[in-house]
């Protein structure tokens, strides 16, 4: 035994020690293989040698880079109440390479009380979330099923298709709407009340069943009063 050579390609394994690109030929024992593509897969074989340059049939393996360049993180996250009920998120997609390409997701996350990169991940997260645009691009969602006349805060994380995943964004906070707001002008007034007692006694589960128990009575009547102004 004198050394190794081995031989790189893609698309198959190489079959002699003149078949494909020479990376390493001498007598160590291992060696990094640099510069290459992430998701290519690589073909390898290795030929030992004699002094005379008589060769082995080879051994083979393959591999692909992984990716580790994360996302870049979203910087310009906003959040605006649009109900008691429904909060609407806007912020500009970046790429799965800091700025470069498209992501492969989001995770999106919100939780009545501050959010860090400490804390993220207990975090409620958001399903449904947009798939992600190109670089640069606008991405929007409604996140609904809150609670009205709450303060929640939310943050997001851009993922790539390797699972690495952006630094947390910047946290922002938007709170609801109060659940006797029916018209949705963040004030309770005299024109909920108008539409409250169009609906007096209904069972459809309309706008002005405040408590969303299927009856519009003197329960939303109650809430609505304890809400006025």
């Amino acid at each position: 035994f004198a050394g190794v050579k081995i031989m790189r390609k893609t698309g198959s394994f190489p079959t002699s020690p003149t078949d494909g690109t020479s990376i390493y030929d001498s007598n160590g024992t291992s060696y990094t293989d640099s510069g290459l593509t992430n998701g290519t897969t690589y073909y390898y074989t290795a030929f030992s040698r004699d002094v005379v340059l008589n060769y082995s049939s080879g051994a083979q393996v393959s591999a692909s880079p992984r990716d580790n360049i994360v996302p870049a993180s979203i910087s310009n996250l906003t959040a605006t109440a649009l109900t008691a009920r429904t909060v609407k998120l806007d912020w500009t997609a970046v790429g799965d390479d800091g700025n470069t390409g498209v992501a492969a997701s989001y995770n999106l996350r919100y939780s009545a009380s501050s959010i860090t990169a400490g804390n993220f991940s207990s975090a409620t997260q958001v399903s449904g979330a947009p798939t992600p645009g190109s670089s640069g691009s606008a991405q929007t969602m409604t996140v609904s099923g809150l609670s009205g006349n709450t303060t929640y805060y939310f943050a997001i994380k851009a993922i790539d298709e390797s699972s690495n995943a952006s630094a947390i964004s910047n946290v922002v906070n938007a709170k609801t709407y109060k659940t006797a707001d029916l018209n949705n002008n963040n004030i309770v007034n005299a024109q909920d009340f108008s539409i409250l007692m169009s609906f007096w006694g209904s069972t459809t589960r309309p706008a002005a069943d405040v408590n969303q128990d299927g009856f519009v009575n003197a329960q939303d009547f109650s809430i609505m009063m304890s809400q006025w102004g």
